[in-house]
């Protein structure tokens, strides 16, 4: 018996162990699609998560809507549309974006047409309708002159769109001579889907150079507010120029002058109030902010860098608190290390540091990704990755709750001893209001870099991160609750990123006019609103108005009782001779006759009840 117990005993502590293995697993990793010539795809997910546009390249242009269950079962062929065929003109890159209420989103993408000695790169894009569930016709929004299809595949895009779907932008680098590495930067916007194109960047004199990382982009998570930067050089001289975009169009251009810049990075906080831009130069990480309508504040370098090192990348994301979480990989002597500062921006100094990595090797590609959703840090890294070749072994996704100074880090993927991952690209999406993460990578897996082809062996993964063994949740109306299991690490966590779900919809402002919104509206449509907002005076004359019957007796006595008295006073006068009471029309009518069928009809009603006799008798 004693045994037996035993042998029960062992099996249930291994059921359980199994069990909390499995709860607190917070990583889903899956191929994205898996078809075997993908040749390019993109990720857009609602704040959410239960809308995520997932589009892809084979050949043709697919595209499928899906929740995050969906999405983790890998049933993205399932409900998978055409949006555009190949018709002997290549189609070379697509993206996505959809707003953070998942009711609209854009899926473009780039083609290239051979025209002999120059080509065009064409635009395409077709609109989601987050209601519908549905994509509508494709429709060119833009075109522009290259040399070959490597023009085309855009690969620093930025997209953004508003939180009623109504303003898109679409920020590229559009090449001027790709040979000389030169570029300008190009905003294509749209209102209430009319497109119009804009250059933001270059001259004659200075432009954009084709290296990584040289352009970012932030959006606020309505949409509504934008902060761009890039760098400018003119051959020997660098400059990071900055714009911001609002409801009134892209703002003034503020100038960082910088030496030696290897990438750039931008940031912007939930409220699209505060912004910051990192500048990499190589041996320092200079860091420049505006909080709320305050102006730029000057450059200030990172403090914490390691003597003689050299900054291979740089990346930082805005938390609550005025705090800027950074990461950078530098190089000495002895190893190299990807660090974390959580650098607290009034005082200019890390509240806290943390390694990350050991000897992650990073070279200068797109090898480090962090976003930010509330006090939630995500990061995806490459690990392994040879400076010169590009190459990089593993992909890593790290989470760090800040104030609760949880942090997790996981490795997603590995090329083997054999083989390294070549071209990488990757994208991340922090879904804030549940506390999760989406991140996306794209790659060639070959054996060597200098003969892998770009267009064969393509892999591209993405990776679903959710925390399952939280004590708090933020439920469906946008309020937290106490859960075991939830996706927050405490009340406080989940209070930063839980917000109710804004609603569309029309209010009446104090000047008594209609304006769209979202949040607490009163007027579900902009007919009801107007019908409604009206000055007080307004509102008066409207409920003084005339009647039908009014307007008729007015008619009347206008059209036929005036001319009717004035017409036959005149001819009595004139032509009879009458004067005085003489000149009434029908004088004996209305003075003697009318008077008394008046009385008799009054005698009559009165008395009828009483009596039985005739008219006559009374």
């Amino acid at each position: 018996p004693h045994t037996r117990m035993a042998v029960m005993c062992t099996r249930v502590l291994l059921v359980l162990a199994f069990a909390i293995a499995f709860v607190s697993s917070t990583i889903f990793i899956s191929d994205l699609p898996k078809i075997d010539s993908l040749q390019s795809s993109a990720i857009a997910s609602n704040d959410r998560g239960n809308t995520i546009i997932v589009a892809w390249i084979q050949d043709d242009v697919f595209a499928s809507v899906l929740n995050l269950k969906e999405l983790e079962h890998n049933e993205i062929e399932d409900h998978a549309v055409l949006l555009d065929a190949n018709v002997n003109t290549p189609i070379v890159s697509v993206h996505a974006v959809i707003n953070d209420l998942g009711s609209h989103g854009y899926v473009f993408w780039t083609r290239f047409i051979n025209q002999g000695q120059t080509g065009k790169c064409i635009i395409t894009a077709s609109a989601f309708d987050g209601y519908k569930r549905e994509f509508a016709p494709a429709a060119t929004i833009e075109e522009f002159i290259s040399a070959n299809s490597d023009d085309c595949t855009l690969p620093d895009v930025h997209p953004s769109i508003s939180r009623n779907g109504k303003h898109v932008n679409i920020l590229y680098k559009q090449p001027v001579s790709r040979q000389q590495g030169q570029y300008n930067i190009v905003a294509l916007g749209s209102t209430q889907n009319t497109w119009f194109s804009q250059s933001l960047c270059c001259n004659q004199t200075v432009y954009v150079s084709g290296s990584p990382n040289q352009f970012k982009m932030a959006a606020s998570p309505d949409g509504d507010a934008i902060t761009a930067a890039w760098v400018i050089t003119d051959g020997n001289t660098s400059t990071v120029q900055v714009m911001r975009n609002n409801a009134l169009g892209w703002g003034n251009l503020v100038e960082f002058p910088s030496s030696n810049v290897t990438s750039v990075d931008v940031d912007m906080s939930l409220t699209g109030k505060h912004s910051t831009v990192l500048i990499n130069e190589a041996t320092d990480v200079k860091i420049a902010f505006h909080l709320n309508t305050a102006p730029w504040q000057p450059l200030f370098s990172l403090p914490s860098l390691p003597d003689n090192a050299i900054i291979l990348a740089a990346d930082g994301a805005l938390v609550p608190g005025q705090v800027l979480v950074v990461q950078y990989q530098s190089l000495t002597e002895d190893d190299v290390e990807l660090v974390e500062c959580v650098l607290n921006l009034t005082s200019q100094a890390c509240m806290e540091t943390n390694t990350v990595n050991k000897d992650p090797s990073v070279g200068t590609g797109n090898a480090i990704n962090v976003l930010s959703g509330a006090e939630l840090v995500v990061s995806l890294y490459t690990v392994g990755m040879d400076q010169d070749n590009k190459t990089a072994q593993e992909v890593h996704l790290r989470t760090h709750y800040v104030m609760d100074n949880l942090t997790n880090d996981q490795m997603l993927t590995s090329s083997g001893d054999e083989q390294v991952f070549c071209n990488i690209k990757t994208s991340l999406t922090v879904l804030s209001e549940v506390g999760m993460a989406i991140g996306s990578w794209q790659m060639n897996q070959c054996n060597s870099c200098d003969q892998c082809d770009p267009d064969q062996n393509v892999r591209s993964s993405f990776a679903t991160y959710r925390m399952i063994t939280g004590s708090s949740s933020c439920g469906v109306l946008g309020y937290c609750t106490d859960t075991e299991g939830g996706s927050f690490p405490s009340t406080y966590s989940c209070e930063q990123a839980c917000k109710p779900e804004p609603v569309a919809g029309w209010i009446c402002t104090e000047g008594f006019e209609c304006i769209e919104q979202d949040g607490e509206v009163v007027y579900p449509t902009e007919a009801t609103c107007n019908a409604d907002c009206q000055p007080p005076s307004s509102k008066k004359s409207k409920s003084n108005k005339l009647s039908a019957g009014s307007v008729l007796l007015i008619v009347l006595f206008c059209g036929l009782l005036l001319p009717y008295l004035i017409g036959g006073m005149l001819y009595k006068r004139q032509v009879k001779g009458a004067r005085g009471v003489e000149m009434l029309p029908h004088v004996q009518f209305w003075t003697r006759d009318f008077p008394s069928l008046v009385s008799d009809g009054v005698r009559f009603s009165t008395c009828r009840g009483v009596s039985k006799d005739s008219y006559q008798t009374i």
